[in-house]
């Protein structure tokens, strides 16, 4: 990917914004410990973390930057599936309130 050491500086810089990015983005809101019980979830999966930066000491920051946009893109991929889901409960709740207030309408007249 890079050649020189101030390429080398440029893309560990770029992967610990994009570190930081993700940590960010996180939309999950429950706490610390219970994301590190999941098995695989969430961000503060030590072991992930762990391999990121080993790659990137041993000089493989092409493949622990895909790494990192990997999980990137599994996090917003989830966080986007439980906004549907949202959404769809909402869909769900607008209708059934609508409906109800139809039949109250109804057996009133």
């Amino acid at each position: 990917m890079v050649s020189n050491g101030k390429g080398k500086s440029c893309a560990l810089l770029l992967l610990l914004t994009l570190l930081s990015a993700v940590l960010v983005a996180d939309v999950r809101a429950r706490s610390a410990l219970q994301r590190q019980d999941q098995p695989g979830g969430g961000l503060i999966d030590t072991r992930f973390w762990q391999g990121i930066l080993n790659k990137t000491l041993d000089g493989n920051v092409e493949q622990a930057f895909n790494m990192v946009i990997g999980r990137m893109s599994d996090d917003i991929s989830g966080a986007m599936n439980r906004f549907t889901g949202f959404l769809d409960t909402v869909r769900r709740n607008v209708t059934s309130v609508i409906q109800d207030g139809m039949r109250t309408r109804n057996t009133a007249t």
